[in-house]
């Protein structure tokens, strides 16, 4: 038997492996937080496993076939954690419907060894036979090393119980087991995922197989008397009223109450022009702003989105869903420190249906107005996707507006701007000083620049408010995917799609990214830049065809007046004749065209010359002379993208799409050699990215379009030249 002096030896020789597994209707927030917390431990290694998003619908039907989905994915990553990290100690963090899942792998599993159990929220049945699976939980006490957390108030482990077949409430009321230590604290189904909980819990288990016992387990204490009104049979009712729910699903268009949100948004929104009659510079470039960051707000949560900038056309249909919104203020031309509201309306057949108002200082607006979508539909009380309050059955604070200064705070710290997303916090509870988890976030900063006594100072205000609020990490862990896109395309081949033109696609999944690159030889292939036909803009699939190009790709960046008239940026050249000056906001690098000769400059020093065709400003360049990194930090600021690879003699050209990847990311990919999964990039420049990133190919053998959301001023366009021939794979 270890001694103590040997267990701590023991702990620093043998890693510990933690394996956290989420519930349903979730995208599992939590597993960062608690990550970052565990590894602060020395010895131990945290892997979040995922199984997408299982909904209510999926979790109440009780056919195998529909559970088993998330479970054989996880079944399989486990399967491989095990294999990998054989000779270490494997620790299983499962919550919600993840306990459910986790029970049934092991039991169908028996060769499975893990060392500890840790269930929060469960909802396996309590007469789950645990002696079947006692021994392969091998940590030195059985009992010590399958820990059952249970919330006396967590009322969703009993209606998932007396809702639906197959489920207990284990989590509310424990299993009373010789083989499992229940645990009890007074808190609801998320109580657990804070970082004191992780402290006091979690981590002496993890760490030293050390049980620490509750402060309900010391004092005692009882479920609420409003828990038994959740213990009444309620699945039989729901089989009764499955088909009047339908009905009035469909009557109410297919929008239902989720949590703090009282309707979803249509699958397709129609978002109307923010209208405004003031004059001021600032006011107008806000309108701007809140018009295309709510468009790309919807969007990249599957919303289909049309509106006079995209490039769908916005319905005519006055009846379909519409978001419309105005600026006012009492003074036509508002200084920073007016007052000015942002009046957001969600109307669908004919009808408002919601609306709010934003106020503020313009200074306000203008600081999150990144965020002001996300707060627009708050205040909305709708959601599109998934929403990081979703999980929450409470709001986090009536004020939208205090809302999207939190939202924003969350935004720069994943950017790690920690000063900057503590001054957004602090004028969220200036604007609510009821707002507890914005008081908690600021604790979380606090702690984490080591002034305990503000953080101490922050936690007490927020629990002084309320003791049910929910504790939202601002702080979170940045995932790194770049090294398992890299792999990928290092193992993906180039396969020709034209005369001399080769195309390369590959897909992380596990990280929604999906690169298609495009390379092609400059003796076969003529470069050109054209710009759009008309002052509104054009898709890129319109711009190939109206030349008769090969392949297409966006050009710069382009400005949007207020009757939606695009306008380059900066300097654009076509044809030797200049349609617009060099901007030196525009962007570092200008792509310059000559007959064959293709070239990536530094802007700041470009200088007209004799003989040159076509010219685009755009930046930042990724890659500079000599394969040299162009973008020194990582901002964390992932988007879609879009970049062009200038090599002797060819050309690469690639478009990120997904979740997308920071310059910082990109640049990297782009310069890495082409053997350890990059693209080899003697100069690289980046073009417009985000809903402007977009691609047409028409190739011999095959036709591709990554259309973008925005119509483009200019694209970059491949035709064939001349006397093009099919030749050797290009190197």
């Amino acid at each position: 038997m270890l001694e103590d002096s040997d267990l701590t030896t023991f702990n620093r020789r043998v890693n510990r492996i933690v394996v956290l597994v989420h519930g349903i209707r979730t995208r599992a927030w939590w597993q960062t937080m608690v990550a970052a917390k565990l590894e602060t431990a020395p010895n131990i290694s945290v892997i979040p496993l995922k199984y997408g998003y299982f909904d209510a619908l999926r979790f109440w039907v009780p056919l195998p076939l529909v559970r088993r989905m998330p479970i054989r994915r996880l079944e399989k990553e486990l399967d491989n954690i095990l294999s990998q990290y054989a000779s270490d100690y494997v620790f299983i963090i499962a919550h919600s419907y993840g306990t459910y899942a986790i029970s049934k792998i092991l039991y169908e599993n028996p060769h499975y060894k893990i060392h500890g159990l840790i269930l929060c929220g469960s909802i396996i049945p309590r007469d789950f036979d645990w002696h079947r699976i006692q021994d392969q939980v091998i940590g030195k006490h059985k009992r010590s090393h399958i820990i059952n957390e249970c919330g006396t108030k967590d009322f969703w482990p009993v209606l998932a119980q007396s809702a639906t077949w197959g489920y207990g409430s284990s989590g509310t009321d424990g299993f009373g087991s010789t083989s499992v230590r229940d645990r009890f604290h007074e808190h609801g189904h998320s109580g657990y995922f804070n970082t004191d909980f992780v402290d006091r819990y979690w981590i002496p288990f993890v760490h030293h197989d050390k049980i620490e016992t509750s402060l309900v387990d010391e004092k005692g204490a009882q479920n609420p008397g409003w828990l038994r009104l959740c213990r009444f049979p309620y699945r039989w009712l729901i089989i009764c009223l499955a088909g009047v729910g339908a009905l009035l699903s469909a009557l109410s268009f297919g929008t239902s109450l989720i949590g703090p949100f009282d309707r979803r948004v249509s699958n397709s929104v129609k978002v109307s022009p923010v209208q405004t009659d003031l004059t001021g510079t600032d006011a107008l470039w806000l309108r701007a702003k809140i018009e295309s960051n709510l468009i790309e707000f919807l969007h990249r949560r599957g919303v289909a989105v049309t509106s006079d900038l995209t490039a769908a056309a916005a319905s005519d249909d006055v009846n379909a869903p519409t978001i419309s919104g105005k600026i006012i203020s009492d003074k036509r031309d508002p200084s920073l420190n007016d007052i000015v509201s942002l009046d957001i309306t969600y109307s669908d057949d004919g009808k408002v249906q919601a609306s709010t108002s934003i106020e503020g200082t313009l200074a306000d607006l203008k600081d999150i107005y990144k965020s002001l979508p996300e707060a627009a539909l708050y205040g909305l009380r709708l959601v599109a996707d998934t929403s990081l309050t979703q999980d929450s059955s409470v709001r986090l604070t009536d004020s939208p507006l205090a809302y999207g200064l939190w939202a924003e705070s969350r935004r720069v710290a994943y950017r790690h701007q920690l000063e900057k997303s503590e001054a957004l916090l602090r004028r969220a509870v200036q604007v609510d000083t009821r707002f507890a988890a914005a008081y908690w976030a600021i604790s979380q900063l606090s702690a984490a620049r080591g002034d305990k006594v503000a953080a101490a100072s922050a936690l007490a205000e927020a629990n002084s408010i309320s003791l049910d609020y929910p504790k939202i990490p601002v702080i979170e862990a940045a995932i790194n995917p770049v090294p398992a896109l890299r792999m990928e395309l290092q193992g993906a081949p180039w396969r020709r799609v034209d005369a001399n033109l080769e195309m390369k696609e590959v897909e992380a999944r596990d990280y929604d990214l999906r690169v298609s690159a495009f390379r092609a030889s400059t003796d076969d292939y003529q470069v050109s830049v054209v710009p759009s036909r008309g002052v509104h803009g054009t898709t890129i699939e319109e711009l190939r065809k109206s030349v008769d190009g090969i392949l297409a790709v966006n050009g710069g960046f382009f400005e949007i007046d207020s009757h939606n008239r695009l306008s380059p940026s900066g300097l654009l050249i076509v044809n030797g004749n200049r349609l617009s000056d060099y901007n030196k906001d525009a962007g570092s690098g200008i792509l310059t065209v000559a007959g064959n000769r293709i070239d990536i400059v530094d802007s700041s020093s470009f200088a007209l010359s004799t003989g040159l065709e076509f010219a685009l400003q755009s930046g930042p360049r990724l890659v500079e002379k000599g394969g040299k990194i162009g973008i020194y930090k990582n901002d964390f600021n992932r988007l879609e993208r879009a970049a062009i690879c200038v090599d002797r003699g060819s050309i690469t050209i690639v478009i990120i799409q997904g979740v997308g990847l920071s310059l910082y990311e990109v640049a990297g990919v782009l310069a890495a050699p082409i053997e350890t999964g990059g693209f080899g990039c003697a100069v690289a420049l980046n073009l417009d990215g985000g809903p402007s990133a977009q691609l047409s190919l028409k190739g011999s053998s095959l036709s591709v379009d990554l259309p973008g959301l925005w119509k483009i001023n200019a694209g970059i366009v491949l035709r064939r030249a001349e006397t093009t021939r099919p030749s050797a794979q290009l190197n």
